[in-house]
């Protein structure tokens, strides 16, 4: 991360671009590979941590995307405020993802490296997704106590 201005103004193309870009096609096509990745996984040997996990994320995220795309539609400020927040739980989510999918091919031929990718999953699921709970809490908060400031105070 960029910490200069760069992730805020990638956050921002998210959420103004990005998430409207066809009527939300964009979001819905990943949305629905993720669902059915969970799906198709919550009955398989070794993978239902994995995929109640990420069901439950997604749907925290489809919560949130749905949310704040009302919100802005309504406040543009209200989006653009918690920007970065959604870009960093969109992340984790993703990311998430791509461990529910090495953890799947690690399953399926045991060895020490295959292993370790599960080891590194579970980690992941445990240490890392859960931030997507308190970020939840963060977007909900909104922006008023950002704006609350007046230009003098800075």
């Amino acid at each position: 991360m960029i910490y200069e201005g760069t992730n805020h103004i990638q956050a921002l193309d998210l959420i103004g671009r990005k998430l409207p870009k066809g009527g939300g096609a964009l979001y819905r096509a990943f949305s629905k590979e993720v669902y059915k990745f969970t799906v198709a996984n919550s009955d398989v040997y070794g993978m239902g941590e994995f995929a109640s996990a990420l069901g439950a994320a997604i749907n925290t995220l489809n919560e949130t995307t749905m949310n704040l795309g009302m919100k802005g539609m309504a406040d543009p400020e209200a989006a653009a405020a918690v920007a970065s927040n959604y870009l960093n739980m969109f992340g984790i989510v993703a990311v998430a993802y791509m461990w529910g999918r090495m953890a799947e091919k690690a399953l399926a031929e045991e060895s020490k490296f295959n292993m370790t990718k599960l080891k590194m999953a579970r980690y992941y699921y445990n240490q890392i997704l859960p931030e997507i709970d308190s970020i939840r809490k963060i977007i909900e908060a909104g922006k008023d106590h950002m704006m609350a400031f007046e230009p003098s105070e800075f």
